[in-house]
C-alpha cells in the first residue's frame, strides 16, 4: 500500500493528465508521454507515474497498449472535464461543515446535554 505522501504525489501527477486531457493537450486516441518522459517532466520516481496512469487508466481516462505504452481513451476528455479535483471536494467537505455547525446552532443544545 502506498504511503500517504506516494499517494498524493500519484494524485498530483494522475491529476495533471487530467487537465491535460479536459484542455485537449492530450487529445482521444494519442499517445500519453513515456514513463521517463512524465517522470523527466515531473521530477518524480518512475514508479509514481506508473502508478498514476494506473489509476487513470482505472479511470478509463486512458488505456494500455501492452507494447505501446497508454493511449487517451476516446471518451477521456468528457470523463476528465467530469472529475472533480482535490480542491473541489476539499471546497465540498468545508461547505457541509459549515452547514452543519449551522443546523446544529439552530437546533441548540440536546435535551440529554451531550454535543452534537
Amino acid at each position: 500500500m502506498a504511503s500517504t505522501g506516494a499517494a498524493q504525489l500519484n494524485e498530483q501527477v494522475a491529476q495533471a493528465l487530467r487537465v491535460d486531457i479536459a484542455e485537449g493537450l492530450l487529445k482521444p486516441d494519442e499517445q500519453v508521454p513515456s514513463i521517463r518522459a512524465l517522470a523527466e517532466r515531473f521530477g518524480f520516481a518512475p514508479g509514481t507515474i506508473r502508478n498514476a496512469l494506473a489509476s487513470l487508466a482505472d479511470e478509463g481516462l486512458i488505456r494500455p497498449n501492452s507494447t505501446r505504452g497508454y493511449f487517451v481513451s476516446t471518451d477521456a476528455a468528457s470523463k476528465a472535464q467530469a472529475a472533480p479535483t482535490l480542491d473541489d471536494l476539499a471546497r465540498q467537505v468545508a461547505e457541509l461543515h459549515g452547514r452543519i455547525a449551522a443546523l446544529e446552532a439552530e437546533r441548540g443544545p440536546r435535551e440529554d446535554g451531550e454535543h452534537q
